[in-house]
């Protein structure tokens, strides 16, 4: 049983988020994944190690109905990352998790300086989280 990976896109680091195999909890791993000429191959080596199955990838939309720079790059990124794998994968909206991930790191007291380093796996988290949520409502729904 695979697990499903979270990506948040960043220009600079790339949060990223796993499932457990039952698909029911998000994980960290950290640190995040510098974005890099490095960036795919290590990212091939999680999809590898832990036997990914498939991809969600945060989606930057604004708030209006215009495109975002962001988005258009966000676009480009999942572009690549399936020509380079072969897995199902899905750009899921990610409005918020960057704010819910700071919201959590102030309550946990974590400084300016750790809030850098862990937001954007945090941010991963919370997509994957809520992502999973939902699919296990869905799956609820259908029986």
């Amino acid at each position: 049983m695979g697990r499903v990976l979270a990506l948040d896109y960043g220009r600079k680091r790339v949060g990223i988020s796993i499932s457990d195999e039952s698909k029911t909890i998000a994980q960290i791993l950290v640190p995040p994944v510098v974005n890099n000429q490095n960036f795919f191959k290590e990212i091939g080596k999680i999809i590898e190690r832990y036997e990914i199955e498939k991809v969600i990838i945060g989606l930057p939309i604004s708030l209006g109905s215009e495109s975002s720079q962001m988005q258009k790059e966000v676009e480009r990124f999942t572009s690549t990352l399936r020509t380079r794998f072969s897995l199902p994968s899905e750009m899921v909206d990610e409005r918020f998790t960057s704010v819910e991930a700071k919201k959590m790191l102030a309550a946990e007291g974590a400084g300016r300086a750790e809030q850098k380093v862990l937001k954007d796996n945090l941010s991963a988290q919370v997509l994957l989280q809520q992502y999973l949520l939902a699919a296990k409502n869905n799956e609820k729904r259908k029986t």
